[in-house]
């Protein structure tokens, strides 16, 4: 029976046996859209440093970087709240001690997050979602502060998932030093570390961090996290593993899934993201570089050709690069000229620069990330067509806007609201709310989310106003519409609050009131009415007998 370490060391070797094949369309990514020269970064070594010196044409990191910014702008803007948790059940919307217990999460949670510093995070998480297909981010929880955020860069990592898609097994390296495990392990750390730290403190050993969920309910935590010594093997290539002198560090546990895996798009059979940005276009991006090198090279030509000139100018060398000279002994009328005439058609070239650009743009939704800016800055079109279009290329993002907030931001907040309960630094819920996990859910109003919504919104008003027109001919028709839901339908597409709206009860309550108040007005004017009739025929009567 192999021992938790045994086992966790078969998995990492059987996984990285499975991410081989994404290495290299990787590493291609990382070269030309990222613009890491040397590939991305291995397990257990430090991070792939940034070398850009091969890029020429820098359209693919400018297009990332407003992917990015766009991202964070559309998706997750730091400069106002865009995270809300409300009760899943509506009934609950119109109780004032859960509305008031819910805005004091969003007011806290929204605290905690920035001092976890969680939107540095997220644009290095959106670059590599959008570049590799795949990224990944940890919240674990922290002494100093409620959680803390932790960051993976693409090839220091593996996982897998299970039938449903989701993922159960993530396993990463990491290099410490020496000084450093024995302040993390004091007790658990191999004597060889020990040895090694009294000399060289700051000597790297590798660490593998295996986190898995515990189908088999061995012990007190959902999911199980081993620390795993592993030495100084390298581990990038197969067949290294299992290690030497490998040896349980640590071993923990979580109440839940503590890394969140969001990917771009996926297939039936396979872990990672396919078809993102970054792989769509990287092709394109190695080919704009190569056209840019012809250009260039072809008006150095133009510019500082080669020529050709007589023998008795002082040079005996051929040379047919740009600048470069060659003598001949017949060249009849002296002087110097060029070697060959060059044809070279800078326009088409440029031209075609321009489509792959635009390929490369589009790949990353450049344009639909500047869209409402540049709708904004034209007085061509009315704000009809204005809205039509933005919706047309909103909906163009919305599949991975889906993917993202699934995978990401969900999971991500539903764990940030876990530890928060657990630590207490949330107030205690209400009664109503007897198991905040499942009662309360999480939503988001970003503005990308809100664009979205803003199609229904629409089609709403549209459906008000052609009712309007049919109950004009036929008023029985109005019978057929329920305002209640209609306002409701509203609210959630604007993403306002909901303690705005009084529950539906609550709303008919007041209805009959009005309808009650209204009848005794009308009954008391139809008995005033009748007093008053009564009065005047006693006076005409008594007027008549005299």
């Amino acid at each position: 029976m192999p021992t938790g370490v045994q086992r966790d060391l078969a998995i990492y070797n059987e996984l990285l046996a499975k991410r081989k094949h994404w290495e290299d369309p990787w590493s291609r990514v990382a070269e030309y859209i990222i613009g890491y020269k040397d590939g991305m970064a291995t397990p257990g070594e430090s991070s792939a440093v940034p070398d850009r010196s091969a890029i020429i044409n820098s359209t693919a990191q400018l297009s990332l970087r407003v992917f990015k910014a766009g991202m964070m702008a559309g998706v997750s803007p730091p400069t106002r709240p865009w995270v809300r948790y409300a009760p899943m059940d509506t009934a609950l919307l119109a109780n004032r001690n859960v509305m008031d217990w819910c805005r004091q999460v969003n007011q806290k949670v929204a605290t905690a997050c920035e001092d976890a510093k969680l939107y540095s995070a997220l644009p290095y998480v959106y670059g590599e979602w959008g570049s590799y297909g795949t990224s990944a981010l940890g919240i674990f929880e922290n002494v100093d502060h409620s959680f803390r955020i932790q960051r993976f860069e693409a090839g220091t990592y593996v996982f897998s998932c299970n039938d449903e898609g989701v993922v159960d097994i993530f396993q990463y390296m990491v290099a410490m030093r020496a000084s450093d495990i024995l302040r993390a392990y004091p007790e658990s750390a191999p004597q060889t570390v020990h040895h090694v730290a009294k000399t060289n403190p700051v000597k790297p050993f590798k660490v593998l961090i295996s986190i898995s969920r515990d189908y088999e309910n061995r012990g007190k935590f959902p999911v199980i996290s081993r620390h795993i010594f592993v030495g100084e093997q390298a581990t990038t290539s197969l067949g290294d593993l299992p290690f030497k002198n490998q040896q349980l560090l640590k071993e923990s546990g979580f109440y839940s899934f503590p890394v969140m895996v969001p990917r771009w798009e996926t297939t039936p059979q396979g872990d990672y993201g396919v078809d993102s940005p970054g792989m769509l276009c990287v092709s394109d991006a190695a080919m704009l570089q190569e056209e840019e090198r012809k250009k260039y090279r072809g008006l150095d030509m133009l510019v500082n050709p080669p020529t050709v000139g007589s023998a008795n100018i002082n040079s005996t060398s051929e040379e047919l690069v740009p600048g470069g000279h060659t003598t001949v002994l017949d060249l009849r009328d002296g002087g110097l000229r060029p070697v060959y005439e060059i044809r070279f058609d800078i326009a088409a070239i440029a031209d075609d620069i321009r489509g792959v650009e635009q390929r490369i743009r589009n790949s990353f939704y450049v344009d639909i990330f500047l869209h409402l800016m540049e709708l904004g800055r034209s007085a061509r079109i009315t704000a009809e067509e204005a809205r039509m279009r933005d919706a047309e290329s909103l909906l163009m993002l919305s599949p991975a806007l889906d993917m993202i907030t699934a995978e990401l931001l969900t999971p991500m907040f539903d764990r940030i609201l876990e530890i928060m309960l657990r630590s207490r630094e949330l107030p205690p819920p209400p009664e109503e709310l007897q198991d905040p996990d499942t009662a309360v859910a999480v939503t988001f109003q970003s503005p990308l989310v809100r664009a979205l919504k803003a199609e229904g919104k629409d089609a709403l008003l549209s459906l008000l106003e052609f009712s309007a027109n049919l109950a004009s001919l036929w008023p029985e028709v109005r019978y057929k519409a329920d305002p209640y839901k209609m306002l409701d339908a509203f609210v959630a597409g604007e993403n306002l609050p909901n303690e705005v709206l009084r529950s539906d009860k609550e709303a008919q309550k007041a209805h009959e009131v009005e309808v009650q108040q209204a009848q005794a007005v009308q009954r008391q004017q139809q008995m005033d009415e009748v007093a008053a009739q009564a009065a005047t025929r006693a006076f005409d009567n008594s007027a008549h007998s005299v």
